[in-house]
């Protein structure tokens, strides 16, 4: 399935427009993909390049490989989405704006809860399902905002 249209269905789904500030419309999705997208390829070292939106295909059936790009910028796009209740996030081109959830997701993804003080690979997301990666993003982030929870 292409990536467009899986997180349109995912968007459209969950009734996120009004915490997002943003339509529930394919293109209001494609620009925010797009903009993930080019927040990842900033990130890459070397000269990097992730075909357009339209061209990327999700690996499907729940599958989940960090070597398609389209299933990491679906992953950061529903939890960025799902977590954010700031509908003026997304029309904030600032460091402060969307750019900052979708940064943080990103280190999280890769380095884990502490992705602040550590850049450990083998702390970040590990998984092959896009279900189990979505959780274990999802508890890092949690885990990453109450850094001395239990004390």
């Amino acid at each position: 399935m292409r990536l467009l249209e899986f997180s349109y269905q995912f968007y459209k789904s969950g009734n996120y427009a009004l915490p997002n500030g943003v339509p529930c419309t394919e293109e209001s999705v494609r620009r925010m993909l797009d903009n993930i997208r080019q927040q990842l390829m900033s990130g890459m070292k070397g000269p990097a390049s992730i075909p357009a939106i339209e061209d990327l295909e999700v690996t499907g059936n729940d599958l989940f490989t960090l070597e398609n790009p389209a299933d990491l910028l679906a992953l950061i796009f529903q939890e960025v989405v799902e977590d954010n209740g700031n509908p003026s996030l997304w029309s904030d081109h600032s460091l402060n704006g969307w750019r900052a959830l979708v940064g943080t997701a990103f280190s999280i993804f890769f380095y884990g809860a502490n992705a602040a003080f550590s850049s450990n690979l083998a702390e970040g997301v590990q998984a092959d399902k896009f279900s189990v990666a979505k959780a274990q993003l999802k508890s890092f982030i949690y885990q990453s905002r109450n850094l001395f929870s239990g004390y």
